[in-house]
């Protein structure tokens, strides 16, 4: 039997408390124990009714894995597991690097953490956990920071990293359902081919979609975006990344593995393309590849750095762009805006408004780069490279800043079918006030091609809003502080919540994007006309209801 660190067990003879804890503490790394300590201070500073004991609280948080909170023991796991899969526990580095995430907000309580490398793995993880009430789910890139996350208690984490092979026969590729965007994109590179990406915006990365798409973000996981729906550079003339899919093996609930596809469970592969998160793990994706041409490979990206003063005049144009109703297939086009003191006066900080413009070409046609050179920016520059230079450029390859994690992230995503210019100018105001700790915060206007997206109902999958044509996006951002997280998350929903207000006193319609959604939306804003079939399918292949901790659905 391989050899196991099962820490949960309790350890044979009579151990003293505090040697307990002397041992325990001087195998948890210095950052580690800081952690631990600011979440003590935290609990005393936050709480009024009773004083909670630094000392104590270490104790708590070091004796729970050596003690155990299920009484199950991993043993049995393990002698089923294969051989390179491995247990890591509470106290071990395997454990500590197995749960960061890329926000340091997200704080899963994990028991254990399985680095699972076959599908057999993560059957047997999730029978184990099933059939002892134990909480479980499943990680990829671990970008997520849905509030719900945070319910995790005494459970086991499936780090999925091990699943991560990628190959292609002709026009199709099997992607594992633990493979990072990087992965796919270098893998389908070398074979003169494309799919689902990601771009980075500054430090924020945008999920992006098959070439079927475009981008960056090297360390986002590739199957989460699909099973969101998926937006991207690349939509406008091939549709959704979940319209890209063929098929999938999914692990249900209850551990068995079913195949999914348009002829087979036809109900469950409506049902993952847009709400997949609530059904079962995805360990293998067959999807649609496209080839890379030379006048496909490359992408032109024209940067426009504007202040707030235009920021009428800005969106005002992209809503014109928007109202097209044959627009290029070549075109998207994006803005953030954020504090940037490189373009600032040193007694006034302001945010600033970066516009990006991105075509599929050598070169951008004038009639989408005048208009904002008419505005006049206070900086402009254009440059034309492959998608590998864009992840690289942006700081969005596998070790770059923007995929570090040591930071803590909220976001939010409110969709409408156009820009509400009221909304995007009182969002404005408010992040202008932005306290200072947050100003490494910023707000993304995403806007991409919608044709091949459009040409589907709203029935055609689980996804729902292929009307809408705007996402406003805030990224909330700071170091990493469990104190203030709730202030962060105030003032993040402060935001979404004035551009919802905006749109519908306005008399559009409001919708939240699924991939980007905070965990507080109404779940009708997120699933639309969908949402009663959808309860309906979960009580039919998740009636455990173990699938809860991403926009969950409830039994109908």
């Amino acid at each position: 039997m391989r050899s196991l660190r099962d820490s949960s067990r309790t350890p044979h003879g009579s151990f003293q408390l505090v040697h307990i804890f002397e041992v325990a503490f001087t195998h948890i790394p210095v950052a580690s124990q800081n952690r631990l300590y600011t979440t003590c201070s935290c609990s005393i500073m936050m709480t009024v009714l009773r004083v909670i004991n630094p000392l104590n609280c270490l104790l708590a948080a070091l004796i729970a894995p050596v003690l155990g909170l299920t009484g199950v023991s991993f043993t049995d796991l393990s002698d089923n597991l294969s051989p390179r899969a491995e247990i890591c526990l509470p106290g071990s580095d395997c454990f500590i690097n197995a749960s960061m995430r890329w926000s340091a907000a997200i704080r899963p309580q994990f028991e254990a953490i399985v680095k699972v490398y076959t599908e057999s793995d993560v059957q047997h993880t999730v029978r184990l956990a099933s059939d002892n009430g134990i909480p479980f789910f499943a990680i990829s890139g671990g970008h997520g920071t849905h509030q719900a996350l945070n319910n995790v208690k005494g459970g086991i984490g499936i780090l999925l990293r091990g699943l991560n092979k990628v190959t292609v026969r002709g026009d199709i590729a099997s992607i594992g359902g633990g493979a990072l965007i990087g992965e796919v994109t270098q893998s389908l590179k070398e074979r003169g081919r494309e799919t689902g990406k990601t771009l980075l915006l500054k430090t924020r990365c945008l999920y992006l979609k098959p070439l079927v798409a475009a981008g960056a973000c090297d360390c986002v996981g590739y199957a989460a975006p699909l099973l969101g729906g998926g937006h991207g550079y690349l939509q406008g003339r091939y549709g959704l990344i979940a319209d890209q899919l063929i098929q999938a093996r999914v692990v249900l609930g209850n551990g068995t593995v079913v195949t999914t596809s348009k002829s087979r469970l036809p109900d469950l592969f409506w049902a993952i393309r847009g709400a997949g998160h609530n059904f079962g793990i995805a360990t293998e994706l067959k999807v649609k590849t496209y080839p890379r041409t030379l006048r496909t490979k490359n992408w032109t990206i024209a940067q426009f750095t504007f202040t707030g003063d235009a920021l009428e005049r800005i969106v005002g144009l992209s809503n014109d762009w928007l109202a097209d109703p044959h627009p290029p297939v070549e075109l998207s086009h994006t803005a953030a805006f954020g504090f940037d003191p490189l373009t600032n006066n040193m007694l006034i900080v302001q945010p600033v408004i970066n516009v990006f413009v991105l075509w599929q070409g050598n070169s951008i046609p004038p009639e989408y780069t005048d208009p904002l050179r008419y505005l006049q920016p206070v900086s402009m520059s254009t440059r034309t490279t492959d998608f590998r230079g864009i992840n690289a450029g942006l700081g969005a390859d596998i070790n770059g800043p923007v995929c570090q994690k040591d930071a803590s992230h909220f976001q939010y995503g409110v969709t409408s079918r156009k820009w509400d210019v009221d909304g995007v100018r009182k969002a404005f105001s408010t992040f202008s006030n932005a306290p200072e700790w947050l100003r490494n915060s910023f707000v993304i206007l995403e806007a991409y091609g919608w044709e091949a997206v459009e040409k589907k109902s709203d029935a055609a999958t689980a996804f729902s809003q292929r009307r809408d044509r705007a996402i406003f996006a805030p990224i909330i951002t700071y170091s990493n502080n469990a104190c203030l997280d709730a202030l962060a998350n105030e003032f993040g929903k402060r935001l979404r919540d004035q551009m919802v207000e905006s749109i519908e006193s306005n008399g559009g319609d409001a919708n939240a994007y699924i991939n980007y959604a905070r965990g507080d939306e109404d779940l009708k804003d997120i699933y639309g006309a969908n949402y009663a079939r959808l309860t309906e399918l979960k009580a039919k292949y998740d009636p455990g209801r173990k699938f809860v901790f991403y926009n969950p659905l409830p039994m109908p």
